[in-house]
This record gives structure tokens, sequence and C-alpha cells, in this order.
């Protein structure tokens, strides 16, 4: 995919059914920026009680460009790994609020892509570029693993100077080897509380400049949620992402 005259981008990831924290930063972005384009590094589903709306949302505004994250091939591609049980009537909840339009909808959406933008080439995925599909959403980047930062470093492709990823949940910005790698955060799960994280990429005199941005926002609607709507596994999910007990 080509795209020229780009001055501005938007790159999020880890909305995890989230709506409220999707719909701060839509309106802040509407807002405060000039966006082009939203990058989205996927895990839009699952973990939030918001899965039909936050995808309606990404697949209706044409500014999105989507991949898919471990929390949607899970889904799709009916993939059986042990788990809780709690966990698995989560995923069944979240089919179940999808629906099978919204369902097949998703299945179109790659796992992977490269944009060139103005130019430079930016290699999306949700964690790492390696053979299995679902490992290539699943795993930890080799950073975290304790591998060397070359090893780390020649995980991804040659072929895009910009690599964006997410999964982590935390920021990180490296400039090494002729390569730019960015994780934007999480804008839905963020590790701080009652926080939005994403990141920013704009064009100036001398190239692409990175902004990363952290938003507070009211939690309580989304805790709420989580009970008004009976979301399965909510107290193990409010417990470890949201430090809440029930």
């Amino acid at each position: 995919m080509k795209i020229a005259n780009v001055k501005q981008i938007a790159v999020v990831a880890d909305i995890h059914a989230n709506k409220y924290a999707l719909t701060k930063f839509l309106n802040y972005i509407e807002r405060e920026l000039e966006v082009d384009y939203i990058l989205n590094l996927g895990d839009f589903l699952q973990i939030g009680p918001h899965p039909k709306e936050v995808t309606e949302i990404i697949l209706s505004d044409d500014r999105f460009i989507n991949i898919l994250g471990n929390n949607e091939i899970v889904i799709t591609e009916k993939i059986n790994i042990e788990t809780r049980e709690e966990e698995l009537q989560h995923r069944k909840w979240t089919e179940k609020q999808l629906g099978s339009v919204l369902l097949e909808k998703i299945q179109k959406i790659p796992t992977s892509r490269i944009l060139e933008m103005n130019n430079m080439k930016f290699f999306m995925v949700h964690s790492r570029q390696i053979d299995n599909q679902f490992q290539n959403s699943w795993d930890i980047p080799l950073l975290y693993q304790g591998k060397s930062l070359d090893a780390f470093i020649k995980d991804y492709p040659d072929k895009a100077q910009i690599i964006l990823f997410g999964h982590m949940h935390e920021q990180l910005y490296l400039n090494r080897k002729n390569k730019i790698f960015v994780n934007p955060g999480s804008l839905g799960c963020s590790i701080l509380p009652s926080t939005i994280s994403f990141c920013i990429i704009e064009t100036n005199n001398n190239g692409w400049n990175f902004i990363f941005k952290n938003l507070k926002y009211d939690e309580s609607k989304l805790k709420s949620d989580y009970i008004r709507l009976k979301v399965p596994d909510r107290k193990f999910i409010l417990n470890n992402f949201y430090g809440t007990d029930i």
C-alpha cells in the first residue's frame, strides 16, 4: 500500500474492546490534531466489555488501517490453546457479541502490512514476524526475552525502515542500524492507571517526528460495564488488568 502527502499519523495498539478509551482518543485527535491515518496494530478485541462497538468504529472510520493481533486470531482461526475455563467463556462471549457479519469482516484483516508513506516504508505487526501466523502475533519480542539487541532487530524485515508493533502495552522508541522501532503502548489497557497511550508520527523538514502521548480518562464506566454486561472472567480481568476487585 502506497500513500503520498502524509503529514500526521496516529499509531495505536491493544484497544482491547474499550470503547471509552477509543472515544477519548478519537475526540482528542479531532480536537487537537490533523491526523491523516490511524494505524491500528491489533488486539482490539477481548479483555474489554465492548468488542462489537470497538470493531464497528475501526471498520467504519476510513482513517483506520488495521491488522490483527493474537486476540483476534485466536477467535477467527478457532485456535485451540490451553486456557482457563473462564477465559474460554470470555472468548465465546466475545464471538457472540460480534455476530457472524463482523466476524467475517475481521477475518479479512491481515496479520501484518507494509505501508509506503512519503517514500518511507512502515511495517505493521502485532508482535513478531516469524513463520507461524499465530506465533507471529503472540510471541513476546526478543528484546523482552533476554536475547541480544541485534537478535531482536534481525527479527524484523529489512524492507521496512520503521517497525510498528504492540502487544507489550508499553511505549518504546528504538533507533538502531537504520531502523526505527515504535511501540505506542496500549490504548485501552495501559500499564498506567486510568490512562490511554498512543503515538503520533508527523513529518518535518528532517523526516519523521515521533510523539508519545498519555492521556487520563475516567475508568469508572468501563469497570461498571463489566458487571452490567455480565462479562465472563470479569473478576480476573479487573484484578489483573485494572487492579480492581469486584
